[in-house]
């Protein structure tokens, strides 16, 4: 199926029977799907989920601090003849303190 074609299929599907299109359940095809059930479906999903990745037990494999790593920043970037340098909102002069 080409995009335009499949992006036409789930606009319709958007339009007609929007939360079947998501989750197709074929009792609840038809726009059948009360909304508290469509989004129970996903809470339930993701409580079993969280239960199975317990059972894991990831804790002892983590790195200690992992998730309180703070992210990497990028290196300066560099106009391409050396002079300026963009500090995230402007270029400064390389001669200029990057304090």
């Amino acid at each position: 199926m080409r995009l335009p074609r499949l992006q036409k299929a789930w606009n319709e599907a958007g339009k007609t029977d929007p939360y079947w299109a998501v989750l197709s359940d074929p009792q609840k095809k038809g726009n059948r799907w009360k909304i508290d059930e469509f989004f129970q479906t996903g809470i339930s999903e993701i409580d079993a989920l969280m239960r199975d990745l317990d059972a894991l037990d990831l804790e002892d494999l983590a790195e200690p601090g992992l998730h309180a790593r703070p992210p990497e920043t990028a290196p300066p970037q560099y106009s391409p003849d050396g002079q300026w340098w963009w500090d995230g909102q402007r270029w400064i002069p390389t001669s200029q303190s990057r304090a």
